[in-house]
């Protein structure tokens, strides 16, 4: 340190330099890390809207494998296999009428994944368990 002064100009000129610098570059940093969560946010967006669709796809083959099932069940030589096509079919049909309006966004899903009128999870589970 010359004649106890304190710290020499050339120091001190570095340290303002080094200042100005950081300074002037912290809103470019904000403003990518601005940008990086808003990409992040989008990818979860996405990622959740095809995990949702996926999982209505899933529900739909599901209704629609038991509708085949049921169709291909009914025995046609039965006294009862009109009576029981027409009690599917309007069931049907209001559980399809179901799926579309959750799909739509017109209705949400039951809470917690149950069922409305009451059933448990579990028999929800199974009923779309594949045979």
């Amino acid at each position: 340190m010359p004649n106890g002064e304190g710290l020499p100009p050339e120091i001190i000129d570095a340290i303002a330099v080094s200042n100005a610098k950081s300074i002037g570059e912290q809103p470019a940093i904000l403003a990518n890390l601005a940008l990086a969560n808003q990409i992040a946010n989008t990818n979860l967006s996405q990622q959740n809207a095809i995990s949702n669709q996926q999982a209505m796809f899933q529900l739909q083959m599901a209704t629609l494998s038991k509708c085949v099932e049921v169709i291909l069940g009914t025995d046609a030589s039965s006294s009862k296999a009109v009576q029981q096509m027409k009690e599917f079919q309007a069931f049907f049909s209001q559980i399809m009428a179901q799926l579309s309006a959750v799909a739509n966004g017109t209705q949400k899903p039951a809470p917690n994944g149950g069922t409305r009128n009451g059933g448990s999870k579990s028999r929800a589970k199974k009923s779309t368990r594949r045979r």
